[in-house]
């Protein structure tokens, strides 16, 4: 078996400092930037064609099952992903053991969400739904066919094949989607873009990054892989099926209809904050692990970390919120006005949920594995309590359970971290202040525009030009701030 060690920044002979790494970090941003500008983009026009060729039904049914999905995505993961990236030092036989682990346990997740299809559509009483679980089956199969490569792109830092693999696979699917919907197929638009965009990644991933299998792996890579991972995947298993619960919930005692209703008012926030979980978490994660035993600059690239984040979250959340009759409107269509109040809570829960996230990315970076374990059953535990009390109250009820769930996570979060490291809890709302006082000032004036101007076109166009603007030159003063801070350094 091999044991040649991949090339890895740490394995140079001095050890980069903070300011090596923040440098990675934003050539990353940068290419993470520019995939996700296209990719969003080609996501944005195919929602768009097909929210208004589409009924709200549709997009309940593919919403309806989703809790399935999450859930086998979870196990197959099996938290062993994340070791490969955190890995101080990597060899061939983890590669090895992270394929096949991979490979089985896809193979047996999909495989069983195919058997109990039947069953699935008799639960929520639609037989329509059948097909649409054996398919978006076959879709978690292929997401999961280059995971190896994927991993070792991110790991190796190579952000610009992966933009590549990315944005050829989603126009790919943008193209399937689109001719699907204008052929009249429906909810097989939908399903046909997700099948023709993973089978699209699997196949570039492959042929871009060129590793093969090279034999059976070695059990004490298995083990190794496993005892890291597996509590993060009970963990991550669960709080992924409270997260979907609503979902469930919604299309069983609720409707299909209202269902699509949450799912579009749901879909531009979280498009926005993946935009920005995909710029910037895919590095941070890799660098962040590389220096999880030097805590202080540990410390300084997090915070940098999250004064770029924060502020590009907030004021992009804040102005989609302030303009969400506008947007639907323009972007959706007037049908889809029902999904406001959605949409607005949309943008409340997705910046909560990136904070979340990015003080997970920390323990996970620390390879603090029992603390993810705990405070991911807390999570769960919150969302199922408070989403459940919620249902009285319909799907808004629901919505704001699983608001104040992940609110509640977020602070406790935000305290283990400070106990791992040197990031206090202090330090992390300081960073929150500046962007406050910025979201409030463009939330004014986008309030004004929305109040003087009558014509629909033209008050979207001022209001996106507003938040463009104040986007920009808040991220400028940042940026000119830290340049001119380290020059006097």
């Amino acid at each position: 078996m091999s044991h040649i060690k991949t090339s890895d920044l740490l394995n140079a002979t001095s050890e980069p400092s903070s300011g090596h790494f923040n440098l990675k970090a934003r050539k990353g941003w940068l290419w993470g930037a520019a995939e996700q500008l296209l990719q969003r983009g080609l996501t944005m026009v195919v929602s768009l064609v097909l929210a208004r060729m589409l009924d709200p039904e549709a997009f309940g049914l593919i919403a309806s099952v989703s809790i399935f999905f999450a859930v086998a995505q979870q196990l197959i993961d099996g938290g062993i992903g994340s070791r490969i990236v955190q890995k101080k030092e990597i060899l061939e036989e983890d590669y090895l053991a992270f394929f096949w682990c991979n490979a089985g346990m896809s193979l047996l997740t999909c495989g069983l969400l195919v058997v109990f299809s039947q069953a699935i559509a008799l639960f929520y009483g639609d037989p329509k739904l059948q097909p649409v679980v054996m398919v978006m089956a076959v879709v978690v199969f292929l997401m999961n066919a280059g995971r190896v490569q994927d991993s070792r792109l991110i790991r190796e830092l190579q952000f610009k094949k992966f933009s590549l693999v990315v944005v050829i696979s989603v126009l790919a699917g943008s193209i399937a989607g689109l001719i699907l919907a204008f052929a009249g197929a429906g909810v097989w638009a939908i399903l046909g873009q997700q099948l023709v965009f993973s089978l699209t990644r699997a196949v570039a991933l492959w042929r871009i990054e060129f590793w093969r299998p090279s034999g059976l792996p070695a059990w004490r890579a298995v083990k190794d892989l496993y005892s890291f991972g597996l509590p993060l995947m009970v963990s991550q298993t669960i709080r992924g099926f409270s997260e979907q619960l609503i979902n469930a919930l919604g299309a069983r005692y609720v409707g299909m209809t209202p269902l699509g209703f949450y799912d579009r008012g749901r879909f531009i926030p979280g498009n926005a904050a993946t935009f920005v979980q995909c710029i910037f978490f895919r590095t941070n994660l890799t660098l962040l692990s590389k220096l999880q035993h030097r805590d202080d600059e540990f410390r300084s690239v997090y915070l940098d970390f999250l004064q770029v984040v924060i502020p590009f979250c907030s004021l992009l959340l804040t102005g989609l919120a302030v303009c969400a009759p506008e947007i639907i409107e323009v972007v959706l269509g007037a049908k889809w006005l029902p999904s406001i109040w959605y949409f607005r809570a949309g943008c409340v829960m997705s910046g909560l949920y990136l904070f979340f996230l990015i003080n997970q990315e920390a323990l996970r970076a620390k390879g603090a594995v029992a603390e993810l374990f705990r405070q991911n059953i807390i999570y769960a535990i919150l969302q199922v309590v408070f989403v459940s009390i919620g249902l009285v109250a319909g799907l808004p009820g629901m919505f704001a359970g699983l608001i104040l769930g992940c609110g509640v996570s977020c602070l406790l979060h935000m305290r283990v971290v400070g106990m791992k490291s040197l990031i206090t809890v202090s330090s992390q709302f300081r960073v929150l202040v500046k962007p406050f006082f910025w979201a409030l000032f463009m939330t004014l004036l986008m309030l004004w525009i929305r109040l003087n101007v009558a014509a629909l076109w033209i008050k979207f166009m001022l209001c996106g030009i507003t938040g463009a603007i104040t986007l920009g030159l808040f991220l400028y003063i940042i940026f000119t701030e830290k340049t001119e801070s380290k020059s006097e350094l």
